[in-house]
């Protein structure tokens, strides 16, 4: 049930619906807490927390993103963390805070390097380049 709920909020995703996606994603989150499903609770968090970006709730995503990445060290699983920095990366750069965007971005960017994906370090340069721009590096 919980998958279905979470793949829900995918479609609203696509859709551009993100108050829906984020009922969703939370709806599925909860499920997930009550089974203990850590994956998906971290999951459903994280995609709750990108959600709310979209918003421009961008403290919540915050906290959400915090309660994902706490999951995904005890999951010891570094792909979703180097996700879940990016996307802490793009919500500071919202909040104009470039040098936790640039902590966030780097960390994002060690994991890559550890995983050895180069095509999503990518994405990490570019906010890592453009946080740094903020800051006039």
């Amino acid at each position: 049930m919980g998958l279905c709920v979470l793949n829900m909020g995918l479609i609203f995703f696509e859709q551009k619906a993100y108050a829906q996606a984020v009922e969703h994603s939370l709806a599925a989150a909860t499920i997930f807490e009550e089974i203990d499903g850590l994956q998906d609770l971290a999951t459903a968090k994280m995609n709750a927390g990108i959600g709310y970006s979209q918003l421009g709730q961008v403290d919540t995503a915050l906290t959400l993103y915090a309660q994902a990445e706490l999951l995904f060290h005890r999951l010891h699983d570094p792909v979703s963390l180097a996700m879940i920095h990016c996307n802490q990366g793009i919500a500071y750069r919202q909040l104009t805070r470039p040098a936790e965007a640039i902590q966030a971005f780097q960390a994002g960017i060690l994991l890559w390097d550890q995983v050895g994906n180069l095509k999503r370090r990518i994405n990490l340069v570019s906010g890592l380049g453009k946080a740094q721009m903020d800051l006039g590096q």
